[in-house]
């Protein structure tokens, strides 16, 4: 457990090596790192998320010497709750810029070489592992209530003969346990069998902390992500139509519509 002192001097350092990756907004970056909560005040910077999406954008991003990579990948090892909010927020143009690539090379001649994407694939990774070690090898499961017996939300159409204990006396009827997602294999590499799955591990811890992630950053998912998806009928834009736009739009994040990617 990191103490305050501990997490801010870390938050400071690691916005001064961005800054020497960034030299066109060190300026904006030293200013955040003398704010009380300097983590904080990273992600909530238009000005560092413009900085940073647009050097992630690059035609020579994502590489094994990219120098961004390695701080956004760094910076998650750093186990500071805050500081893992700043790489989340960029994850969703990794994921569409890593895929495009993917998919740019697969369509072009066999002669052409394959993209170095290893820089991106370090990022998705890192979230990958440690999604892999918090649920230490358990796999989801979820309950599935028997429906024949009545409930504080249903009353059931057919009641139980013997009402003295029907589940217990009434193996049947009892509540099914079903996997929802089976154990997370550990995996030291994104190979092209495994590359959804690590992937969209990725893109579910962004969106299980999606209520932290300032308007822009959500917004990129519209303007992107799923603008990507659509372009090349990828079935994840399924998933952010139907779950992440509706959790956006109730919190007011930002002006766009859902209408506009089901037309």
């Amino acid at each position: 457990m990191h103490s305050w002192w501990e997490s801010i001097s870390k938050a400071r350092t690691r916005i001064h090596l961005l800054s020497t990756l960034l030299p066109e907004t060190s300026s904006v970056l030293s200013f955040l790192a003398d704010s009380d909560r300097p983590a904080r005040s990273l992600l909530l910077s238009s000005a560092a998320y413009s900085s940073i999406s647009s050097s992630l954008s690059s035609p020579s991003s994502g590489s094994d010497d990219d120098s961004l990579c390695l701080w956004l990948y760094d910076t998650f090892l750093s186990a500071d709750s805050e500081l893992h909010l700043v790489v989340l927020c960029y994850i969703p143009l990794v994921s569409s810029f890593y895929l495009s690539r993917i998919h740019s090379s697969s369509t072009t001649s066999a002669i052409s070489p394959t993209p170095n994407l290893a820089g991106f694939e370090a990022v998705l990774l890192v979230l990958y592992s440690f999604e892999v070690k918090a649920h230490s090898g358990i796999p989801v499961l979820i309950s599935i209530p028997d429906l024949s017996q009545p409930s504080l939300y249903h009353s059931s159409r057919n009641p139980p003969s013997n009402k003295s204990n029907p589940i217990n006396n009434n193996p049947s009827s009892r509540p099914l346990v079903g996997v929802l997602s089976p154990p997370l294999e550990p995996q030291m590499a994104v190979k092209s069998t495994k590359r959804a799955s690590i992937v969209g591990i990725a893109l579910d811890c962004y969106y299980k902390q999606i209520s932290q992630m300032p308007s822009w950053s959500v917004k990129s998912i519209s303007d992107d992500f799923l603008l990507f998806c659509d372009k090349n009928r990828l079935s994840l834009k399924v998933k952010f139509l139907v779950v992440v736009l509706p959790q956006a739009l109730a919190r007011n994040t930002s002006n766009y519509t859902v209408t506009k990617y089901c037309n």
